[in-house]
């Protein structure tokens, strides 16, 4: 802002503009011209707070301790008061800022007879005599106006569980998997569910909790019964599609993976696994491609 203010009717010198225009190197010199300015400014002022802090004047610390004790003075009495207690009126909130910006003023006025802190602190001790003296003296707000602001306060929020929080995830329809390459002899392991016409990489939702790498682990044993090895990370994949008429969206976590047998069967009945070459991939259609490019990439890794 400064530096705005000092330029703002001095870009640059009337020899430096040509036609009206300023060239890459005029321009070059006005950075140049702000740079030395806010350095000059960054030393004068790193030079003033030094000389205030190693001979600090005694009217600023004065000053500060007026003013927050003007502050704390008129304003921690109701700021308490009218979070807890039904009764406070606006006529006590006027009283009490009168009281603690007044009392601050006076005393600095009479030259500080009590110290500014402690006077301060009398300032916001007597706030709450005078906020609770003058809501009972002041017309109070309307019943059903208060009534409705405390209303919160009777108010019991259950708290999520963990279990409920990914189930609300889930039916959002957004869901974080873990899924598996797995290649042995040229073949990788796919998935898919039985009279299905696309397959996809085996693999599951990640639980609370748990790493991507357990979580594919976790499945392959629930699903295969087998023993399964997470390997490198290998991407992220992101799909979205439209199933039983409702949307869909998967971020999928991949990682290279073994098996401890060839002979994977399928411990659920509605799904089914099968080896296919990675040069087949396209006629499996496996879903969603970008699957296919992870899995050519592993090919160089298989088992």
């Amino acid at each position: 802002m400064t530096l705005d203010i000092i330029y703002r009717d001095k870009r640059s010198e009337s020899t430096e503009v040509s036609s009206g225009q300023i060239d890459d190197s005029v321009a070059a010199k006005i950075e140049r011209r702000k740079v030395i300015v806010m350095r000059v400014l960054i030393i004068f002022f790193i030079a003033l707070s030094l000389l205030i802090a190693l001979n600090p004047p005694t009217f600023i610390a004065q000053l500060m301790g007026v003013s927050w004790g003007a502050l704390a003075g008129a304003f921690l009495a109701p700021f308490v008061l009218g979070l807890y207690w039904r009764g406070t009126t606006p006529a006590a909130v006027w009283a009490c800022f009168v009281w603690g910006v007044g009392l601050t003023v006076l005393n600095m006025l009479l030259g500080n007879p009590v110290s500014p802190i402690n006077c301060g602190a009398v300032a916001m001790l007597g706030g709450f005599a005078v906020v609770w003296f003058a809501s009972l003296i002041s017309q109070p707000l309307p019943k059903a106006y208060v009534e409705g602001v405390f209303r919160c306060y009777g108010e019991k929020i259950p708290a999520k569980t963990a279990a409920a929080e990914l189930k609300e995830y889930e039916l959002a329809g957004i869901e974080t998997i873990a899924r598996g390459v797995c290649i042995r002899d040229g073949k990788l392991l796919l998935c898919r569910a039985k009279g299905g016409s696309s397959t996809y990489l085996p693999g599951g939702h990640i639980e609370f909790g748990e790493t991507g790498r357990e979580a594919l682990v976790r499945e392959m044993k629930e699903e295969t019964g087998l023993e399964a090895k997470a390997g490198r990370f290998m991407g992220v994949v992101e799909n979205s599609f439209i199933q039983h008429g409702k949307k869909h969206a998967e971020i999928n976590l991949v990682y290279s993976m073994t098996v401890n047998s060839a002979k994977v069967s399928a411990q659920e009945d509605w799904i089914e696994f099968l080896w296919c070459e990675t040069s087949k991939l396209d006629e499996a259609n496996l879903l969603p491609a970008e699957f296919r490019r992870l899995a050519a990439s592993d090919v160089r890794f298989e088992v």
